[in-house]
């Protein structure tokens, strides 16, 4: 199985209970950064993009270095209470109900429709339009997906601390 990363470094505090990856480091050169707050929430995850492909192996021990890196590709993702911003841009907000994306200067409002277990099983817009539908097998992986628009589950199988955006 050929995941190309080379590595992950964990932030870990025992005796607070806080676990989670710091940074993930990719074999061509890409860098994930994660920034935790002292409880142990996500408050920034920085994606940064290499300049070409330095074929990190496995076992290498080096460090890629400022300039090896695409600063006009960095996308940085602050999460800010309930608000997120993308390179200092609103993004959108979430809410109880699902949330408010912001594109442009207009606002639009998605809403979740939960399974008995609080997992999101369709988006809908506000006029009830279905955007799209999820199902999933009695382990929690995702079955085949009807979309219309793919964007728009942000969190998945019963677990609010994951966050995906799909381009």
């Amino acid at each position: 199985m050929n995941k190309q990363w080379k590595n992950i470094n964990y932030l870990t505090r025992h005796n607070e209970g806080c676990y989670g990856a710091s940074q993930v480091q990719f074999r061509r050169g890409d860098r994930i950064e994660y920034a935790y707050d002292a409880a142990g929430v996500k408050r920034q995850e920085v994606h940064k993009v290499a300049n070409h492909d330095l074929n990190y192996l496995y076992w290498s021990t080096n460090v890629p270095a400022a300039s090896d890196f695409d600063a006009s590709k960095t996308v940085t993702t602050d999460y800010i209470g309930n608000k997120v911003y993308v390179n200092n841009q609103l993004k959108y907000v979430l809410t109880d109900e699902g949330y408010i994306e912001k594109t442009g200067a207009t606002y639009s409002a998605l809403f979740y429709l939960n399974d008995h277990l609080g997992s999101h099983r369709i988006v809908m817009d506000a006029n009830g339009t279905v955007e799209q539908v999820n199902n999933y097998y009695p382990s929690g992986t995702s079955m085949a997906e009807r979309r219309t628009l793919s964007k728009y589950i942000r969190l998945y199988y019963n677990d609010p601390n994951r966050l995906l955006t799909a381009n």
